[in-house]
Parts: structure tokens; C-alpha cells; sequence
């Protein structure tokens, strides 16, 4: 059973990922497993390019980079913001437009402002034929990033004008953007911060600060993204007993097997060694004290029974050994007596 989880936090606002970073916890203990949490956060930045004589935001090389020292090693969860703000300037015109005109926002109306995770493997596919680029990272990348095979979970806060983006009848074009991005993705998750918390236009209005708005949205997602992480992991740890108690089964069977083998070679052997050492001796003592019974059965008995109950009494202490000796090899084998 794994006892360490990996998930990645994707954002373009370093204030979010620092009080995530700040309120997610590491561990997380659940009855006498202690589980690690080992999280990465990767800072989506934007570099300026040229295109066809027109500057357009991207994703900055340096995100790539930093994403290629995250992906050592494969991801459980990865969790993003579903849109990343290239333009805020374009993005509050667009807000107040969408507002004026009293509609929705459409796809055409967000492409050179906001980019999503598709953009960002997009960059990556391009920036991956730079020579300069370490063919090392280009591995871990296509490994833990383009082909992750967990769930992804994406957050939003969007209310009006934009939370039509993410109505039943859009959700599932949003779903194929993200899988667009991730191609083997086992499930794909939604926290709609506007409809999970009610947060409307006039809620938002009430925050004049954005740096305050942020750090208030950031510390509720921090509580849902915690939640979601001790829900995976025990929900791990319970999916894992159906399995946890046969791991190496093979092995186990093989040691109780060799353990019971021995306690009936020592049985017989005991028996054995009681029968040559100690049929003489006792049969002597029996004549010295003029008991002669030979030829008497209940004399016989009388011995046997003595003979059984000491046997009992000693074979009992090593079952019991035994017993014990493989509860260990049981606990060992199916990882209960690890911390």
C-alpha cells in the first residue's frame, strides 16, 4: 500500500499558491498509517512573443522548466486553475463589456486572455525542440505530465458574466479541453467556487482589494483541496484491504507452512526422545521402589497420562510461541506493524 501521494497545484497567482502552500498539510494520519503528502506548485508565468507580427502572451519557458523538476516522479492528483489570466487589463474590459451587453462569455471572446492547461502543453510540445532543452525533462514530462493517467481536478471562480463557461450544456466542452491536454486522465473533477459558495456578482463587488479577494478565495479552495486530498488517500487505503491482508501471500503461506512443519518434527521428536531416554529410567525407579508393573495396565496408563500431561503442558508454551511469531510474519507481510 502506498504511503506516499504526489499532487501537483497549478496557478498564474503566486499570492494563491502561497496560502495554499501555507494551509495544505503534509501528512495525514489515518487509525496507525501515517501517510505523506508531497505536494508541488507550479507557478504558471507568461513570456511575450511575436506571432505572425502580433505580441502574444504564452506560457513562459522558465513554467516548463520548473514543471520538469516537479515530474521526478508520477502524480496522484493534479490539481489547476482552470484558466490562466495572461492580460488582466483585456480580462476586467471584458468583464465590464460582457456586463454592458448583458451575455455570456464565449470562446472567441477569452482566446489571447486567458490560456488554460491546454496552452500550457501546447508551449511545452514547442519548447521541447529547443536544443538547449534537456532531453531528461522532455522524459518526465511526457511520463507525469502529458500522459498522467489520476484524476484531474480543476477550479474556477466565475460568476456572472462568465459562469455560463461552465452550465451543464458547457461542462462537457470544458472536459474535453482538459483531455485534450491529458489524453490518458482517469477522471476529471470541477470545483465551481461561484456555485459551491454562492458567490455572486454583489459578494464579489463587497471585496475592493483584489489582493484580499484572492487571499479569501484561496483560503476556501485550501479547505476543499485539503478535504479532497484526505478523501483520495482514505479512500486509497480502504480500496487497498480488499488486497492488504494477501499481500505476498505466497510467501507468508510458505513461512506459517515451514513454522507448522517444525512443531510436528518437535512434537515427534519430543515424543520420541521421552520414549528412549525415559521408558528405562522410570522403569528402573518403578523396580527400585519395588513397584513392579510390567504387566499392569493401569500402571501403563498411570505413566502415559503423566508422560501426556507434561508433554501437553510444554508443546501448549511453543504453540503459543509459535501463534505469536506468526502474527508477526502476518502484521510484516501485510505492512501493519509499519509506521
Amino acid at each position: 500500500m502506498d504511503k506516499k501521494f504526489r499532487f501537483l497545484l497549478i496557478d498564474d497567482s503566486e499570492e494563491v499558491l502561497t496560502k495554499l502552500r501555507s494551509q495544505i498539510r503534509t501528512t495525514i494520519q489515518a487509525s496507525q498509517f501515517t501517510f505523506g503528502l508531497e505536494v508541488e506548485y507550479l507557478h504558471v508565468k507568461f513570456d511575450t512573443v511575436d506571432i505572425n507580427g502580433v505580441a502574444t502572451k504564452v506560457v513562459s519557458k522558465q513554467t516548463i522548466v520548473s514543471l520538469g523538476d516537479m515530474c521526478r516522479e508520477k502524480f496522484h492528483y493534479i490539481f489547476s486553475d482552470f484558466a490562466f489570466i495572461s492580460d488582466y487589463e483585456a480580462n476586467t474590459k471584458l468583464k465590464e463589456q460582457l456586463l454592458r451587453d448583458q451575455r455570456g462569455v464565449r470562446r472567441s471572446d477569452i482566446e489571447g486572455v486567458l490560456l488554460t492547461l491546454e496552452d500550457i502543453k501546447k508551449r511545452y510540445l514547442e519548447i521541447q525542440k529547443d536544443t538547449d532543452f534537456p532531453q531528461m525533462k522532455i522524459t518526465l514530462i511526457d511520463a507525469h505530465f502529458i500522459n498522467h493517467s489520476g484524476k484531474v481536478v480543476l477550479y474556477t471562480n466565475s460568476p456572472a458574466p462568465f459562469d455560463n463557461y461552465f452550465d451543464e450544456n458547457e461542462i462537457g466542452e470544458r472536459e474535453l479541453e482538459v483531455k485534450r491536454a491529458f489524453e490518458n486522465l482517469s477522471k476529471i473533477d470541477f470545483i465551481l467556487m461561484h456555485k459551491k459558495f454562492l458567490i455572486t456578482p454583489k459578494i464579489e463587488a463587497t471585496f475592493t482589494d483584489t489582493f484580499e479577494k484572492k487571499i479569501y478565495f484561496a483560503t476556501l479552495l485550501s479547505k476543499y483541496i485539503t478535504n479532497e486530498m484526505e478523501y483520495f488517500t482514505l479512500e486509497h487505503m480502504v480500496a487497498s484491504q480488499n488486497t492488504l491482508r494477501f499481500k505476498n501471500v505466497r510467501k507468508g503461506a510458505r513461512e506459517i507452512f515451514i513454522l507448522g512443519l517444525a512443531l510436528g518434527a518437535m512434537s515427534a521428536l519430543l515424543g520420541e526422545m521421552l520414549f528412549h531416554f525415559l521408558s528405562r529410567p522410570i522403569e528402573l525407579i518403578l523396580e527400585y521402589f519395588g513397584i513392579h508393573i510390567k504387566e499392569s495396565i493401569i500402571g501403563s496408563l498411570a505413566i502415559f497420562v503423566i508422560l501426556l500431561i507434561g508433554c501437553f503442558y510444554l508443546l501448549t508454551g511453543l504453540a503459543g510461541k509459535l501463534a505469536k511469531r506468526t502474527e508477526e510474519i502476518t502484521n510484516r507481510l501485510s505492512g501493519d506493524d509499519e509506521k
